[in-house]
C-alpha cells in the first residue's frame, strides 16, 4: 500500500491515486486524490480559455483587410488600402461563433455592434425599428445640424414602435473619437458625417473606438494623415456591423448585412 504523504505529493502522475482511508475517527478526514496528466491539462486548458475567452472583433477585420493587401501585392502590406477595406466589408463573412467576442447589445434573436456615420446608420435602423423594444447605449459625435437631424430621426423611430435610445453613454466615447480625429487630417469632414456607434462589445459598454485607434497605428505606423483620414471615412460610410446569432457571426458592412439579414427574414421589412 503507497504512504500516504507520498500519494499526496502525486508521485505517480499516470494513475489516479488516494490516499488509504484512516480508522474511523470523530473528525471527518477528506479523500486526497491525485488527480492524472489529463484531468489537470483539462483544468489548466479552462483557465486558459477563462483568462483569454475572446479576441476583438476589430482587431480581427482590420488584420484581415491587411492580409487582403499583402495577397494583392506583398510589397505594400505597411500601405492604407481602401480597396481591400472596401472589398471585405462589402462582401462580409459568416464565421462560427467561437473564439471572436459577440457584441453584448441585444436584437431580437441576436446581438448587435455597430459603428458608422451618421447617415448609415439611419440606412440600418429604419429596417430594424420594430427591433428597438429596449435599445443599447448609442453615441454619436457630430455637429449641431447633423445632431439635431439625428434627435428627429429618433424621435421617429420612437413613434413607429422602438423604445427610447440612452444617448452619450458609453465610457470614454468622446476621449476616444478625438484620439481617432487626432491621427487623421480631417476632423471636420468626421464631425459633419458624424461618428456614430451602437452597442458594445464589453460588459462595461466601454466605446471601441480606441481599439480602431490602437490597431491603424500599430499595422500603419507610416501610413500619413490624410490617408489615415481616408480609412476611417471608408470605414464609417461603410460602416461595421458585428452580429452574433444561431447561425453564427456576421462582419461586415451595413448594406451587406441589410442584404443578409433580410434574406434570413430578421428584419422589420415585411416580404414582398
Amino acid at each position: 500500500m503507497s504512504n500516504c504523504n507520498t500519494c499526496n505529493t502525486c508521485s505517480q502522475p499516470t494513475r489516479v491515486c488516494c490516499c488509504p482511508t484512516p480508522a474511523p475517527i470523530p473528525a471527518v478526514v477528506p479523500v486526497v486524490v491525485c488527480k492524472s496528466p489529463i484531468e489537470l491539462l483539462f483544468e489548466q486548458s479552462l483557465i486558459c480559455f477563462n483568462e483569454n475567452a475572446c479576441v476583438n472583433p476589430l482587431n480581427y477585420v482590420i488584420e484581415q483587410v491587411l492580409n487582403l493587401t499583402i495577397k494583392v501585392d506583398p510589397a505594400k502590406a505597411a500601405a492604407i488600402n481602401l480597396s481591400a477595406l472596401g472589398t471585405f466589408l462589402q462582401t462580409g463573412v459568416i464565421l462560427p461563433v467561437c473564439d471572436l467576442c459577440c457584441p453584448k447589445c441585444v436584437l431580437g434573436d441576436g446581438h448587435i455592434y455597430l459603428l458608422s456615420t451618421y447617415d448609415t446608420f439611419t440606412l440600418f435602423a429604419q429596417d430594424f425599428y420594430c427591433k428597438f423594444e429596449k435599445p443599447c447605449c448609442l453615441n454619436i459625435n457630430t455637429s449641431t445640424q447633423t445632431y439635431l437631424k439625428f434627435t428627429e430621426f429618433l424621435a421617429s423611430l420612437e413613434k413607429s414602435g422602438a423604445g427610447k435610445f440612452p444617448l452619450n453613454c458609453c465610457t470614454n466615447f468622446s476621449t476616444y473619437v478625438e484620439e481617432l480625429k487626432n491621427i487623421t487630417d480631417c476632423s471636420l469632414d468626421l464631425l459633419d458625417l458624424g461618428i456614430v456607434e451602437y452597442g458594445s462589445l464589453t460588459d462595461d459598454q466601454t466605446s471601441q473606438v480606441h481599439n480602431v485607434v490602437i490597431v491603424l497605428q500599430t499595422l500603419y505606423p507610416t501610413a500619413t494623415p490624410t490617408e489615415l483620414c481616408d480609412y476611417v471615412t471608408e470605414l464609417l460610410t461603410l460602416g461595421l456591423v458585428i452580429y452574433c446569432d444561431a447561425n453564427g457571426m456576421f462582419i461586415g458592412g451595413v448594406e451587406t448585412f441589410l442584404k443578409y439579414a433580410e434574406a434570413l427574414n430578421i428584419t422589420c421589412i415585411q416580404p414582398a
